[in-house]
């Protein structure tokens, strides 16, 4: 990981944080290629070297984006290799979170209460359940293309993760105004949660890169 440090050593800091049950969510922002994935695949890789529960999901391109894509990927991985949480605590919230689980839709009860606020608190306690006491580390990448409930959710978890034993990161291309990005400026504006924008590598660091990449101790400058 080169050029990065700061990023990285923050990102060490929010994990022990919530291991403590001082949550967060942090956004990584910046062009496609420029390293938003492999900053939150070391975030992920330091998560479970602390064996922390690692959850991802991810937003896809489409013309009609699937509600809440993202979040139901990471709520059903989670089952897939956990299985469902039995815990007392979720049993009022297993309705809302039918619509994300598999498992639970046939507990999804007619005319029950479909606000976001509902779904995102339902969130939000499957989060702390699996977390337990090992922490959780939760990554939503390519939020610029995800759906406008999805970023609702989201924006519930960063107003209500301080007390929580979970990290959220996500990642946010910039080439476009997109309403995620929009998101994540106010929430930063508002003292939210941190964002970070990531920059090109100074020369410097393109040259540690070549020299990490060809093994060569001294790369010529016409190759870096």
């Amino acid at each position: 990981m080169i050029g990065r440090d700061r990023e990285l050593d923050t990102i060490k800091v929010t994990l022990e944080n919530a291991r403590a049950g001082c949550g967060q969510a942090l956004f990584l922002v910046g062009e496609a290629g420029i390293g938003k994935s492999r900053l939150a695949r070391a975030a992920a890789t330091a998560a479970e070297d602390a064996r922390m529960i690692v959850l991802r999901g991810r937003a896809v391109q489409s013309a009609s984006p699937i509600p809440y894509r993202p979040l139901a990927e990471a709520l059903c991985a989670a089952v897939r290799t956990e299985g469902p949480p039995e815990d007392p605590e979720l049993l009022p919230f297993r309705p809302a979170l039918g619509r994300l689980v598999p498992e639970w839709r046939d507990d999804r009860i007619e005319g029950a209460d479909d606000s976001v606020v509902v779904l995102g608190e339902a969130v939000l306690r499957f989060l702390r359940i699996m977390a337990a006491d090992r922490g959780c580390l939760v990554v939503l990448e390519d939020l610029h293309w995800a759906d406008p409930e999805t970023l609702m959710i989201v924006e519930y978890l960063v107003d209500n993760l301080a007390s929580e034993p979970v990290l959220c990161i996500a990642t946010i291309r910039v080439e476009n105004e997109n309403p995620a990005l929009r998101l994540a400026r106010q929430l930063e504006s508002r003292r939210a949660c941190p964002v970070f924008d990531l920059e090109h590598l100074d020369e410097s660091e393109v040259a540690r890169m070549v020299m990490d990449c060809l093994g060569a101790p001294e790369p010529s400058q016409g190759v870096v």
